[in-house]
């Protein structure tokens, strides 16, 4: 997070801070939700599952919001059931 802050206030406009910490913060929410649900079978198995989930997360949720047009509306469409 300080390094979106940094970002935030070296960037003029901060596109790229806003979307590096607000797929940091989703994607650690996801890591965190994996974790505690695999937790009981191991915890080996756990962190690796919850590493890849975040990982995967946050490249995806940081060009989503880099990249769309519409920076972030795009998400919630994309996760409404």
């Amino acid at each position: 997070m300080v390094g979106a802050i940094v970002s935030y206030s070296l960037e003029d406009g901060g596109e790229i801070a806003v979307a590096s910490g607000s797929a940091f913060l989703l994607s650690e929410f996801a890591d965190l939700a994996v974790y505690f649900s695999l937790r009981a079978e191991g915890k080996i198995k756990a962190l690796l599952a919850s590493n890849a989930v975040g990982l995967v997360a946050d490249l995806i949720l940081f060009y989503i919001w880099l990249l769309s047009p519409t920076k972030g509306v795009l998400l919630p469409l994309l996760t409404r059931q």
